[in-house]
């Protein structure tokens, strides 16, 4: 299996699980009462959806080869770069638009909190103005949600992985399932 076929196949898996992620999200901030329902179907979908993109990627391996856990676990990761691209895209959007004034509620609460903390007024107010100008920051919120679904991804891909490899048949002939 090449390079191309690798990240392609990780792109668009990447993308399907991120536009599902983003519908989770998006009907979690519209309605906020089903935010613990919509907690949950965000792991189940997206343990579901990271399973079954990986384990079709190991079936589309040469089986002489296999799919091993490091090239399945390398898989759901380069998976998590464009799941995280298009989550951050979506959090950016939404602190700018419909949730602008939730996500000024949330800097006025991180703020409450550094208020406890020994700080001169000066301090106060350039953290006021870094933490607000990360929080409507398109790069801030990208790179955030990238990291974010990497460690995730991470971790539930060392179990997804783990179920979803496909071990090397040297007896397997020369024909590659595609």
């Amino acid at each position: 299996m090449s390079n191309k076929i690798f990240w392609r196949q990780a792109a668009r898996a990447g993308t399907i699980l991120g536009l599902a992620m983003v519908g989770i999200q998006l009907i979690s901030d519209a309605v906020p009462q089903t935010a613990s329902v919509m907690w949950w179907l965000h792991y189940i979908v997206f343990i579901g959806l990271l399973y079954g993109f990986t384990r079709n990627m190991a079936r589309k391996a040469d089986p002489r080869i296999g799919f091993g856990y490091a090239r399945a676990l390398g898989f759901v990761l380069a998976m998590m770069v464009f799941t995280g691209f298009l989550l951050g895209a979506y959090t950016f959007i939404a602190a700018k638009t419909f949730m602008y004034d939730a996500t000024l509620q949330q800097i006025d609460t991180m703020m409450e909190i550094y208020a406890t903390m020994p700080m001169f007024a000066n301090q106060m107010d350039g953290m006021y103005d870094m933490v607000r100008s990360m929080m409507f920051s398109p790069v801030f919120r990208i790179i955030s949600e990238i990291l974010g679904y990497f460690i995730t991804g991470l971790f539930f891909g060392l179990f997804t992985s783990a179920f979803a490899k496909i071990n090397p048949n040297p007896f397997a002939g020369n024909q590659t399932p595609e």
